[in-house]
């Protein structure tokens, strides 16, 4: 405590260094003047008010200084503690302290929630992949006993990509929080992506006997977005095409187009599936809403299409989505054209 108070001493006596100064400069030509003009016993006089002001000036200073140092302490320790001030100096500083500490606590809440949003999601992400494993287990039991068949083999192979779509979901979710960094706006070949997308997943369009059919004229379209976050965009939605497309009987198509509208290119992604009750629409890129669909499709996360947005609303590219039910659904994507980038 003693040391403290003898900082504040010393910054108080650096910072009314010139005012002492000047006062005392002010001091000696007054002494000076007298001293040349009247008896040396009329000087003391004057010379003693003069220190007094000046004791007095300093001393009343100090106490503002030291009351706006002390209080601005117990408001660090506690944010309701009112602090008193004296003077539009000490009222500026107070301020400029009390904006910051008010965006830092407002930074602190964003921080909070996002933490808390990402527990949530998490956890649910976490929690759907408890099914899969549930049946891969019951699966293997099967095989212990000899009574496997070539159904479960199926089965597996389904739970096997839903545990992986579940782990991409919780990558993409964590990636989601280094965007900025991992952002790189670039002129992107939009049908380079979507061939790419379509090869890499070849096995997983037979399998659930949909296939794509591209109606696009142009062999080169190009649109101002990020590589890797368009892929994934575009792959999403593709792959609730045909989860909400499969079928065991007749094949199912999902057909992409591509419109030119002035300085945008939209991409729509046309599938066959079963479509989305008027009434769920609304909260279709609501986290983890699954809705009627996702009644019937147990695999359903309801994380998708939420990510997408997330993800569309970075790249500042606008998705929209038409759908009926029993015919199918059209997501489109709107994209600035190809710019130059170097």
């Amino acid at each position: 405590m003693k040391d403290l108070n003898r900082k504040r001493i010393n910054n108080f006596l650096r910072d009314k260094l010139l005012s002492i100064v000047i006062l005392l400069c002010n001091t000696f030509f007054i002494f000076l003047f007298y001293y040349s003009t009247v008896d040396e016993i009329e000087i003391l006089y004057p010379m003693i008010i003069t220190i007094f002001l000046i004791i007095i000036y300093l001393v009343i200073e100090w106490y503002r200084y030291y009351r706006f140092n002390f209080q601005l302490e117990k408001f660090i320790e506690d944010s309701s503690h009112k602090v008193v001030i004296s003077t539009y100096e000490q009222r500026d500083i107070y301020e400029v302290i009390n904006k910051i500490h008010n965006n830092y606590i407002g930074q602190l809440e964003d921080v909070n929630i996002e933490n808390n949003r990402k527990s949530k999601f998490l956890a649910q992400l976490i929690h759907n992949l408890k099914t899969p494993v549930t049946i891969i287990d019951l699966i293997l039991q099967k095989q212990k006993s000899g009574k496997l068949k070539a159904e479960d083999i199926n089965s597996l192979k389904q739970e096997n990509m839903v545990i992986y779509d579940g782990l991409q979901n919780v990558l993409n979710l964590i990636r989601l929080d280094e965007f900025s960094k991992d952002y790189v706006p670039t002129s992107v070949d939009l049908l380079g992506t979507i061939n790419s997308i379509i090869k890499k997943n070849k096995n997983y369009f037979i399998y659930n006997n949909v296939f794509p059919k591209i109606e696009i004229e142009e062999k080169e379209i190009f649109v101002l977005s990020d590589r890797k976050w368009n892929e994934f965009v575009i792959e999403q939605i593709i792959f609730n095409g045909i989860k909400y497309s499969a079928s065991k009987e007749s094949p199912k198509y999902i057909t992409l187009k591509i419109e030119e509208e002035e300085e945008f290119v939209i991409l729509k992604i046309v599938d066959e599936g079963i479509g989305i009750p008027d009434y769920d629409m609304d909260r279709i890129f609501e986290a983890f809403f699954t809705g009627e669909n996702g009644r019937i499709y147990k695999n359903s996360t309801g994380i998708g299409l939420y990510m997408c947005g997330i993800v569309a609303e970075k790249l500042n590219q606008k998705i929209t989505i038409e759908s009926k039910v029993g015919v199918g659904t059209v997501v489109s994507i709107r994209y600035r054209r190809k710019v130059n980038v170097r």
